[in-house]
Parts: structure tokens; sequence; C-alpha cells
């Protein structure tokens, strides 16, 4: 099958045909605007009707807290051949709480920088037993850390964004340090293929659906 003259001469061509009106528009029009009434429907109606950097900001962090509540779910079924009294079971009821959290206060403030702040501080509260108990430094969750300071600089500003930086930071290096101090390497956990193919999807959306919105 022979390819089209015009992207033979110029590949990049097919991109823009691609994007046109009544090809990739016809399709992710109808998609955004359903995912954006999901998120829209969840938020207070003061954040509905601000401005447009603020809603986006605000859709940004009630789609991080239905992924972490949804990662939560998942990893209850991924811990399953830990026993219940291994620590990395917190974090899944770490996450699910922060959400939670990060709900009420979104009604209760009508503002965004308190819920962000909740549940940035959850993502790293439930980072470090996770990379920790899972494998330390060689965990398969530990590229999980790069959200947190994306999040800080996409929800609290620049400020907060380089001290979530640092807090990551931080969480790298005392995982990388703790087995160092008390002479224990966790083991880490080997996934089947269809978890770790579930958590690269998961990971890859999440960022997607972040740069989207």
């Amino acid at each position: 099958m022979m390819m089209p003259s015009y992207i033979m001469n110029d590949p990049f061509s097919f991109f823009v045909k691609f994007e046109q009106p009544g090809t990739m528009g016809a399709f992710m029009g109808p998609v955004s605007a359903s995912f954006f009434r999901l998120l829209d429907w969840l938020l207070p109606q003061s954040l509905r009707e601000g401005k447009v950097e603020e809603v986006r900001r605000a859709r940004i962090l009630v789609g991080m807290m239905l992924v972490f509540i949804g990662f939560s779910l998942f990893s209850i079924a991924s811990f399953r051949r830990l026993p219940l009294t291994h620590p990395a079971w917190y974090t899944p009821y770490i996450g699910t709480l922060a959400s939670l959290l990060g709900f009420f206060s979104l009604y209760r403030t009508q503002q965004i920088r308190i819920p962000a702040m909740i549940s940035t501080l959850g993502l790293c509260v439930m980072s470090l037993p996770v990379l920790y108990f899972l494998g330390g430094i060689f965990a398969r969750s530990a590229y999980w850390i790069s959200f947190i300071p994306l999040l800080g600089m996409f929800l609290l500003g620049r400020r907060w964004g380089v001290l979530c930086y640092l807090t990551a930071l931080g969480v790298l290096a005392t995982v990388f340090a703790i087995p160092k101090l008390l002479g224990f390497v966790p083991k880490a956990v080997v996934l089947e293929p269809g978890e770790m193919l579930f958590i690269l999807t998961l990971f890859t959306s999440f960022a997607f659906v972040v740069g989207w919105l």
C-alpha cells in the first residue's frame, strides 16, 4: 500500500491534517466536553464560575483526587500477596483519606489552595512507605515521585512547586539512606506483567490528563 504523496513529501503534514476540524476534533470535542462536564459537576459552584485559569487548576485537582482513589483501590488488589500487617497496606487508606479530606476542604473553603496542599502532602506520605517497603530505591513505583513537584507547580504556584520539588528529593534521599542506616534492604516486590502494564498505563494516562486539562 502506497503512502499518500503529501506524506512522502512532508511527513509532518499528516499531523496538520489530523488536527484539522472534522478529523480529530470531531472525536475529541465531544470527549473533552463530557470529561469536563464530569469534573465541573464535582466542583463547587463558585469555582465552576470562576476565571478560566482557576477552573483549569480546579479540574486538575479534582482529577488528581479521583486518580488517588482509583490508585488506592488498585493498590489493595496488588498488595494481596503481602501480609495484612505489612506497612504498605496503610498507603491505600492514606490516599483515599487525603482525597476525601481534599474534597471536603474544597467545598468548605471554596478555594483550591488548601485541598491542593492536602492532596500533595498525601502523595508525599503515600510515597515514602510504598517506596521503602516495596523495594527501596528500586521500587517499581518510584517514578510516581515526579508528580509531586509537577502537581505542586500546577496547583500551588512556583514557590510551592520548588518546595514540592525539594520534598520529592527528600523522599528519595530518605528511601535511599534508611537501608544504609538500618542495615536492612527491603526486598523488591515483583509484579505480574498485567499489574505492571496497568501501573504504567495509569501513570501515562495521568500525565496525559494533567497536560490535557
